[in-house]
């Protein structure tokens, strides 16, 4: 996320010099979230979710890619952050457990508290 309100408005610039509104580019980021009232279990989901996928140590991958691990509540101000560095399209890939419900947590009680 440091890396989007940094780079961002760089690109914005570069639109406009283009003779491109600055809104025709795309703030996105894709990240992946593992939802549970416990930290603890959801970092472990994550990690295994990781390192399965990739077959790679989780600590690895967490370095080159955006998530997140643990309550709804911490979720809401981390992808809140994203928004606030202008990202306007988020793609959230959950760590496994049951996938639905955690898209079912998300669409209720995450998504209606983003601003931005």
């Amino acid at each position: 996320m440091e890396f989007l309100a940094e780079q961002f408005p760089r690109i914005q610039t570069a639109a406009r010099a283009a003779g491109r509104p600055a809104k025709a580019v795309t703030g996105a980021a894709y990240v992946t979230v593992a939802l549970d009232p416990s930290p603890a279990v959801a970092e472990k989901r994550l990690h295994e979710f990781l390192e399965t996928y990739y077959a790679t140590p989780a600590a690895v991958i967490m370095k080159r890619q955006a998530s997140y691990a643990g309550p709804i509540e911490g979720c809401v101000e981390w992808l809140q952050r994203w928004v606030a560095a202008g990202c306007t399209h988020l793609s959230l890939r959950f760590a496994g457990g049951d996938q639905l419900a955690q898209i079912d947590e998300a669409a209720t009680r995450i998504l209606p508290k983003l601003r931005g």
